[in-house]
Order: C-alpha cells, then sequence, then structure tokens
C-alpha cells in the first residue's frame, strides 16, 4: 500500500522507514491514506449528484454525460467498498474504514 503524505511526514517524525508502523500510525490518529481519501471524496461527489438528480434536479447535459462516463467507475467503487446502494456519509466512511483496517489486518 503505498504511503500519503501525511505517511511520508510521518516516517521523518517518528524516524521509520517501515509502512507497516507509519500505516499502524494513521490508522490509529485516523488518518486515511490518500488513496482512501479519493475514493471517499468520489463517493460523497456521486452522492450528491444522485441525491440532486433523484430529488429533482435539471435534466441537463451536464448530468447525463457525467452519468455516462461515471456510472461503471462508480459501480466498480461501491462494490469495491461492499457498498450496494447510495447511502449517507456514514455508510461510507464506515465501509472504507473497515477496507482499511482490513488491509492492515486489524
Amino acid at each position: 500500500m503505498p504511503l500519503s503524505f501525511a505517511g511520508t511526514e510521518l516516517c521523518l517524525i517518528f524516524n521509520t522507514g517501515s509502512r507497516d508502523n507509519v500505516n499502524y500510525v494513521l490508522y490509529y490518529t485516523g488518518i486515511l491514506p490518500l488513496s482512501y481519501q479519493i475514493d471517499l471524496r468520489k463517493l460523497r461527489f456521486y452522492h450528491a449528484k444522485h441525491v440532486t438528480t433523484s430529488v429533482g434536479g435539471t435534466d441537463g447535459i451536464v448530468r447525463h454525460a457525467l452519468i455516462a462516463t461515471s456510472k461503471r467507475m462508480v459501480d466498480i467503487l461501491m462494490v469495491e467498498y461492499g457498498i450496494f446502494n447510495f447511502a449517507t456519509d456514514a455508510v461510507y466512511l464506515n465501509a472504507i474504514w473497515s477496507k482499511y483496517a482490513l488491509e492492515l489486518l486489524l
């Protein structure tokens, strides 16, 4: 698992080069690695777009382009984290933290 920018800084602070130690520090201090933060932002963004369009958003070309280009990526992302439909932010956070903990074998 690649280190995030925060992970690299933590290597310097704690004077360690061990990725395992840095990942444990990240986990227990509540810092998600960059790849997980990006996935969380994607889920939040697509959730906001889904809510907007299902409540009665505009039927514009931007919405159609977004749906056409990102539907497959969102589906893959949701399956990767075990999310089966658009839910609340707490569900996304729980799914991402659970996968991170599973990778660390906690």
